[in-house]
C-alpha cells in the first residue's frame, strides 16, 4: 500500500545563467523520486529532483512511493518581465474556459490597476482591457516570491446601477451580477452583499447623509475607488434611479444627475 503524501511542494527556487528556470521539487517523497514529463514530448528526466526547463510549457511531475503511483501534479512554467509566477492546473482550465490569455494575465499580475487580500486568504490582483476587467487570484502569501495563480476571471462590461429611494432615506448600488451569498456590516449605516469569493456585489447605505468608509470598501472589499466617491455624492434632494457606466470608461449618467458635496 502506497504510503500517504500529504505534502507536495513544487517551486522555481532560481533563473539559471542560459535563461532557463530551474524546477526544485522537495516534501516528504524526497527520497523516493520522481519524474518530469512534457505533455507533447514524453519523458524529459527521471528520477530527478531537480530538473531545468528551457521553454515555458505544461509538465508533469508524477510520484511514486514504493513504487505505486500516488499522484500527478501538472504545471506551466512561465516568465513575465517583472513578476514570476506559475498557473495551477485550475487557473489554466479557468484561462481555457473563459478565454484569458496567458499575455492579460502577465500584464494584470505585472502592472494591475487595484490589488488587495481578499477574506479567502488569497491576492487579488484587477487590470482593466478596455470595457472588460481582469480578476486574477494568487495563493498568498506567495511561496519563494513565486506568485501562484489560483484562478482568473473576465468582469465586464460592467454596468453599475444605483437606487435611490428618499422615502427610505437609503440607496443601493449594484456592482455585478454574481450571486450574494453573503452581507456584511460594514458599518451601522452601510453593508455590503459579497459574491462566493468576497467580492462586493453591492453596497446599501442606510442614511444618505452617513458617512462612507473609503478605505474598508476600496482595500477589504474591493469597491472601485470612483464608485466610492459616487456613493459619496448622494445626497437626500436625489432620488430615483440612477444608471451609469463603470469608472474605467468615464461615467455617464442619466437623471437625476449627482453634484459633488
Amino acid at each position: 500500500m502506497a504510503e500517504e503524501v500529504d505534502h507536495f511542494d513544487l517551486g522555481i527556487t532560481a533563473r539559471a545563467p542560459n535563461g532557463a528556470w530551474r524546477i526544485q521539487v522537495s516534501g516528504p517523497i524526497d527520497a523516493h523520486g520522481g519524474r518530469v514529463y512534457d505533455g507533447r514530448r514524453g519523458v524529459l528526466f527521471a528520477a530527478q529532483l531537480s530538473v531545468s526547463l528551457t521553454a515555458t510549457g505544461l509538465y508533469t511531475v508524477d510520484v511514486a512511493v514504493d513504487g505505486e503511483h500516488v499522484r500527478a501534479l501538472k504545471f506551466e512554467v512561465v516568465t513575465g518581465e517583472n513578476v514570476r509566477y506559475r498557473l495551477t492546473r485550475h487557473a489554466l482550465e479557468r484561462m481555457m474556459m473563459r478565454s484569458v490569455s496567458e499575455h492579460a494575465v502577465a500584464q494584470t499580475l505585472e502592472s494591475p490597476d487595484q490589488q488587495a487580500d481578499t477574506p479567502k486568504k488569497s491576492r487579488l490582483f484587477q487590470r482593466r482591457f478596455g470595457e472588460r476587467e481582469l480578476k486574477v487570484w494568487v495563493v498568498w502569501p506567495s511561496e519563494r516570491e513565486i506568485l501562484v495563480v489560483e484562478s482568473v476571471a473576465w468582469r465586464g462590461p460592467v454596468s453599475i446601477a444605483i437606487a435611490v429611494d428618499q422615502d427610505a432615506d437609503a440607496a443601493y448600488i449594484r456592482l455585478s451580477t454574481e450571486t450574494v451569498v453573503e452581507t456584511r456590516e460594514v458599518t451601522e449605516d452601510v453593508m455590503v452583499d459579497l459574491d462566493m469569493n468576497g467580492i462586493a456585489v453591492g453596497v446599501e447605505v442606510l442614511g444618505l447623509d452617513a458617512d462612507i468608509p473609503y478605505t474598508t470598501l476600496c482595500t477589504e472589499f474591493h469597491v472601485h475607488s470612483d464608485v466610492v466617491d459616487l456613493l459619496r455624492q448622494i445626497r437626500p434632494s436625489v432620488s430615483g434611479f440612477v444608471s451609469l457606466r463603470s469608472a474605467s470608461g468615464g461615467t455617464s449618467m442619466n437623471t437625476p444627475s449627482l453634484t459633488r458635496a
